[in-house]
Formats: structure tokens, C-alpha cells, sequence
């Protein structure tokens, strides 16, 4: 598994977050003292941090998308992603439904496939966060060749690379209908792969779709091809779930 990909160590993560509980604004606090945090952090990252502080942005959730948590969640899928044995060759276009930030994840994505992407396109509702992209993308200097896409658009929306897709991400499954309503009308290219995480975090409003078990998450997806199922036993005593296969 790739390590650290979140751009920052366990203990400085847990430090900041421990702030996060007595400070009325995080982002103040993080902003004095920078220069003891940089350090610690990949380039990108910080850049995106500070951009995000100086923009006013939730820097809470921002803070949370670097964490352990999230960080073993996405390591997962790169390992179990990486395995698969994809019947042809040719550049992969991919989309995360939901993505957040986009990164870590994007970081694994491109470890994987290497040279052979055409695009990822990250789609997320919250228009900052997809700001908070562009930031990071940009600061990485990436080569051209590789289309980091952000769509601020609720995924239900019309988008023509729906229609060409090699590979789905759905890691917030919790927070969305079952993939059969997602695809209604998205007509989804055969052959296409989709990687799809949930929980059962249950007691959460937000959480409109969770599940109990990996089997549960790939009925209500209707996964017929299972490459994988497995679950993963958060630190906060929750399970993550997740299913990769075909339909």
C-alpha cells in the first residue's frame, strides 16, 4: 500500500484535530502556526490548506479528508484496484461520484495506471471543495496527458464522459441512492468497473444508504460480477465496506 498519501503524519493529524475541539476557528489556529506544520506536509497539500484558510472555507472537513480514517480507506481500494486484470489496453477514463477533494485518492489513481489515463473527473455538489482541487491538481504540475477534471454538478445531472467511462468511484455510497438510480439514464458504457465503499454508520442524518455488510452493498448495486468484497474495521469501531465488479 502507498504510504502516507495523505501528505501528512498520524501525529500531526491527531494534534490539529485535537485543536479542532477547543478552538472556534480552526483554520485561524492552523494559519499560526504554518510554519510548524509545513514541514510535515506534502507541497500540495499545504498549498491547498492555506488557500482554502485564506478563502474562509470549512477547514474542519478539509482537515478530515487527511485523516487516518480516510487515508486506510482509499490505501484499500488501491491495493485491491491495483490487482485488477483489465481485458484491454487502452487509456482508462474514470470518475469519482462524490469525490470530496479528490485527493488522496486521485494520488493512488495515478500510481496505478501510470501513463494510462486519458481522464479522472472528480464530481462533487460542494463548489468549494472542488475549488480546493483545481488547487491541489495545479500545484502537482501534472503531465498534460492526464485530465484532472472537476464538475461541481450533482451526479443525477446529464454529463457526456458518464457515457465512456472504463471506471466508477463511488466512496460515499452512504451518502447517495443505490447505484441503479444513480446510472437511471446515464446509459454507462459496457465493460465499465465500479469500486463502491459504504458503511453502517446508521445514526448519522446524512447517511441515506448505508449498509450492513459488503453482500448487502453489492445486491443494492447490483454487482453480478464480484472481483472483490471485504470490509475494513474503522478506528472508530465502524465498518467500511466495499465491493469491486461489474454489472
Amino acid at each position: 500500500m502507498v504510504s502516507n498519501i495523505t501528505g501528512i503524519n498520524r501525529v500531526a493529524w491527531n494534534s490539529i484535530w485535537k485543536l479542532n475541539d477547543v478552538v472556534d476557528d480552526l483554520g485561524k489556529s492552523i494559519h499560526a502556526v504554518r510554519d510548524l506544520l509545513q514541514p510535515h506536509m506534502r507541497p500540495e497539500q499545504f498549498q491547498a490548506l492555506m488557500f482554502a484558510i485564506n478563502r474562509d472555507y470549512d477547514i474542519p472537513h478539509f482537515w478530515d479528508s487527511m485523516s487516518p480514517n480516510q487515508s486506510a480507506s482509499k490505501e484499500w481500494i488501491g491495493h485491491e484496484l491495483g490487482k485488477v486484470k483489465f481485458k484491454r489496453k487502452k487509456k482508462k477514463r474514470i470518475q469519482l461520484v462524490g469525490g470530496w477533494f479528490g485527493f488522496p485518492l486521485i494520488n493512488i489513481l495515478l500510481d496505478i495506471f501510470k501513463g494510462d489515463l486519458d481522464f479522472i473527473e472528480n464530481i462533487d455538489l460542494d463548489e468549494n471543495a472542488i475549488s480546493v482541487f483545481h488547487k491541489i491538481a495545479n500545484e502537482k504540475k501534472l503531465d498534460k496527458d492526464v485530465r484532472l477534471i472537476g464538475t461541481c454538478a450533482n451526479f443525477l445531472d446529464n454529463n457526456p464522459r458518464s457515457h465512456t467511462l472504463d471506471i466508477l468511484i463511488n466512496t460515499s455510497s452512504e451518502h447517495m441512492p443505490p447505484l441503479p438510480q444513480l446510472l437511471k439514464d446515464k446509459n454507462p458504457k459496457m465493460g465499465c468497473l465500479y469500486v463502491l465503499q459504504s458503511n453502517n454508520m446508521h445514526h448519522l442524518e446524512e447517511h441515506i444508504n448505508c449498509v450492513n455488510s459488503e453482500d448487502e452493498l453489492a445486491e443494492t448495486s447490483e454487482i453480478t460480477d464480484v472481483l472483490y468484497k471485504g470490509n475494513l474495521t474503522m478506528a472508530n469501531g465502524y465498518k467500511r465496506f466495499m465491493v469491486i465488479g461489474y454489472q
